[in-house]
Protein backbone atom coordinates (compact mmCIF):
# COMPACT_ATOMS: atom_id res chain seq x y z
CA UNK A 1 0.00 0.00 0.00
CA UNK A 2 1.54 3.62 -0.56
CA UNK A 3 0.92 4.66 3.15
CA UNK A 4 3.22 1.34 3.94
CA UNK A 5 5.67 2.28 1.31
CA UNK A 6 5.86 6.26 2.88
CA UNK A 7 6.40 4.75 6.13
CA UNK A 8 9.15 2.67 4.49
CA UNK A 9 10.69 5.64 2.56
CA UNK A 10 10.55 7.92 6.02
CA UNK A 11 12.57 4.98 8.11
CA UNK A 12 15.26 4.55 5.39
CA UNK A 13 15.53 8.47 5.12
CA UNK A 14 15.88 8.62 9.27
CA UNK A 15 18.40 5.69 8.83
CA UNK A 16 20.87 7.29 6.74
CA UNK A 17 20.66 10.43 7.98
CA UNK A 18 21.90 8.53 11.65
CA UNK A 19 24.55 6.96 9.78
CA UNK A 20 25.61 9.87 8.01
CA UNK A 21 25.44 11.96 11.65
CA UNK A 22 27.53 9.37 12.67
CA UNK A 23 30.00 8.73 10.20
CA UNK A 24 30.76 12.88 10.65
CA UNK A 25 31.38 12.49 14.29
CA UNK A 26 33.55 9.60 13.66
CA UNK A 27 35.78 11.16 10.73
CA UNK A 28 36.05 14.60 12.98
CA UNK A 29 37.64 12.37 15.67
CA UNK A 30 39.66 10.31 14.02
CA UNK A 31 40.73 13.75 11.90
CA UNK A 32 40.89 15.74 15.55
CA UNK A 33 43.25 13.25 17.05
CA UNK A 34 45.52 12.73 13.99
CA UNK A 35 46.26 16.25 14.05
CA UNK A 36 46.90 16.44 17.44
CA UNK A 37 49.26 13.22 17.10
CA UNK A 38 51.10 15.29 14.27
CA UNK A 39 51.32 18.37 16.28
CA UNK A 40 52.61 16.78 18.99
CA UNK A 41 55.37 15.15 17.16
CA UNK A 42 56.27 18.09 15.39
CA UNK A 43 56.91 20.27 18.70
CA UNK A 44 58.55 17.60 20.30
CA UNK A 45 61.64 18.18 18.32
CA UNK A 46 61.86 21.67 19.38
CA UNK A 47 63.92 21.59 22.08
CA UNK A 48 66.75 19.03 19.75
CA UNK A 49 66.65 21.12 17.03
CA UNK A 50 70.12 22.66 17.66
CA UNK A 51 73.48 23.65 15.66
CA UNK A 52 75.17 21.41 18.17
CA UNK A 53 72.48 18.41 17.03
CA UNK A 54 73.29 18.86 13.53
CA UNK A 55 77.09 19.28 13.64
CA UNK A 56 77.57 15.79 15.53
CA UNK A 57 74.80 14.14 13.34
CA UNK A 58 72.29 13.36 16.13
CA UNK A 59 69.27 13.82 14.16
CA UNK A 60 70.20 10.93 11.91
CA UNK A 61 67.85 8.80 9.81
CA UNK A 62 67.69 6.00 12.49
CA UNK A 63 66.53 8.54 15.49
CA UNK A 64 64.24 10.26 13.40
CA UNK A 65 62.98 6.82 12.34
CA UNK A 66 62.17 5.63 15.93
CA UNK A 67 60.41 8.85 16.76
CA UNK A 68 57.79 8.05 13.84
CA UNK A 69 58.36 4.32 14.66
CA UNK A 70 54.73 2.46 13.91
CA UNK A 71 53.03 6.01 13.27
CA UNK A 72 50.39 5.69 10.53
CA UNK A 73 49.90 9.05 10.06
CA UNK A 74 53.32 10.27 9.61
CA UNK A 75 55.26 8.74 6.74
CA UNK A 76 58.28 10.86 7.60
CA UNK A 77 59.90 14.10 9.27
CA UNK A 78 62.47 15.89 7.53
CA UNK A 79 64.34 18.99 8.49
CA UNK A 80 64.64 21.34 6.14
CA UNK A 81 67.23 24.30 5.82
CA UNK A 82 66.83 27.80 4.87
CA UNK A 83 67.76 26.73 1.28
CA UNK A 84 64.92 24.03 0.82
CA UNK A 85 67.24 21.77 1.12
CA UNK A 86 66.26 18.17 3.66
CA UNK A 87 69.33 18.05 5.94
CA UNK A 88 67.88 15.01 8.21
CA UNK A 89 64.71 12.95 7.64
CA UNK A 90 63.55 9.63 8.69
CA UNK A 91 63.86 8.26 5.59
CA UNK A 92 66.77 8.27 3.75
CA UNK A 93 65.60 8.57 0.36
CA UNK A 94 64.67 12.24 1.40
CA UNK A 95 68.08 13.19 2.37
CA UNK A 96 69.48 16.05 0.09
CA UNK A 97 66.66 16.70 -2.04
CA UNK A 98 65.78 20.02 -2.18
CA UNK A 99 62.38 21.00 -2.26
CA UNK A 100 60.47 24.00 -4.66
CA UNK A 101 60.15 27.41 -3.08
CA UNK A 102 56.40 26.86 -3.34
CA UNK A 103 56.68 23.58 -1.46
CA UNK A 104 56.52 24.44 2.33
CA UNK A 105 52.90 26.30 3.46
CA UNK A 106 54.21 29.74 4.21
CA UNK A 107 57.02 31.80 5.09
CA UNK A 108 57.96 31.27 8.30
CA UNK A 109 56.90 35.19 8.44
CA UNK A 110 53.39 34.13 7.94
CA UNK A 111 53.15 31.72 11.20
CA UNK A 112 55.91 32.56 13.62
CA UNK A 113 58.38 30.47 14.82
CA UNK A 114 56.71 26.67 16.88
CA UNK A 115 53.73 27.09 14.77
CA UNK A 116 52.33 24.34 13.10
CA UNK A 117 51.58 24.93 9.62
CA UNK A 118 49.31 23.12 7.21
CA UNK A 119 50.09 23.02 3.56
CA UNK A 120 49.09 21.42 0.16
CA UNK A 121 48.33 17.97 -0.51
CA UNK A 122 50.59 16.25 -2.85
CA UNK A 123 50.16 13.48 -5.22
CA UNK A 124 53.31 11.64 -4.25
CA UNK A 125 54.14 9.04 -1.41
CA UNK A 126 57.29 11.24 0.42
CA UNK A 127 59.49 14.25 -0.18
CA UNK A 128 62.29 12.33 -2.11
CA UNK A 129 58.77 12.10 -5.14
CA UNK A 130 58.56 15.80 -5.27
CA UNK A 131 59.43 17.26 -8.65
CA UNK A 132 59.31 13.98 -10.32
CA UNK A 133 56.85 13.49 -13.52
CA UNK A 134 55.42 10.37 -11.94
CA UNK A 135 53.02 11.09 -9.28
CA UNK A 136 52.00 7.76 -6.97
CA UNK A 137 48.69 6.40 -6.92
CA UNK A 138 45.90 7.82 -5.45
CA UNK A 139 46.28 6.13 -1.93
CA UNK A 140 50.01 7.38 -1.59
CA UNK A 141 48.58 11.12 -1.41
CA UNK A 142 50.56 13.08 1.45
CA UNK A 143 49.90 17.13 2.86
CA UNK A 144 52.61 18.82 3.65
CA UNK A 145 52.66 20.13 7.50
CA UNK A 146 55.37 21.84 8.90
CA UNK A 147 56.71 23.45 12.11
CA UNK A 148 59.68 26.55 11.61
CA UNK A 149 62.01 26.55 14.50
CA UNK A 150 65.00 28.67 14.66
CA UNK A 151 68.95 27.01 14.31
CA UNK A 152 71.39 29.33 15.21
CA UNK A 153 70.39 32.60 14.04
CA UNK A 154 68.88 31.03 10.47
CA UNK A 155 65.11 29.71 9.90
CA UNK A 156 64.93 25.66 9.60
CA UNK A 157 61.41 23.92 9.02
CA UNK A 158 60.55 20.61 10.34
CA UNK A 159 58.26 18.99 7.84
CA UNK A 160 55.65 15.55 8.11
CA UNK A 161 54.52 14.22 5.39
CA UNK A 162 51.02 12.87 6.87
CA UNK A 163 49.50 10.11 5.20
CA UNK A 164 45.75 11.16 3.45
CA UNK A 165 45.25 7.26 2.86
CA UNK A 166 44.31 6.81 6.71
CA UNK A 167 41.03 9.64 6.31
CA UNK A 168 39.15 7.46 4.05
CA UNK A 169 36.06 6.08 5.48
CA UNK A 170 37.06 2.68 4.45
CA UNK A 171 39.95 2.72 6.34
CA UNK A 172 38.50 5.11 9.13
CA UNK A 173 36.07 1.78 9.91
CA UNK A 174 38.58 -0.89 9.52
CA UNK A 175 40.76 1.08 12.26
CA UNK A 176 37.80 2.07 14.15
CA UNK A 177 36.75 -2.20 14.85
Amino acid sequence: SLIGLQVVRENLVFSLKERIESDTLVLEDHASRSLDTVTARLESLIPITNEDALRVQALSTEFLRQIVFEDRIIRSLSLVDPSGKVVASSTADNLGVTLPKDFLPGPVSQGGMNTVQYGRVYPFRDLYQVGTTSPSNESNRFWVTSLAVKVGQADYQWVAAVNLSLFSMGRLYRDWE
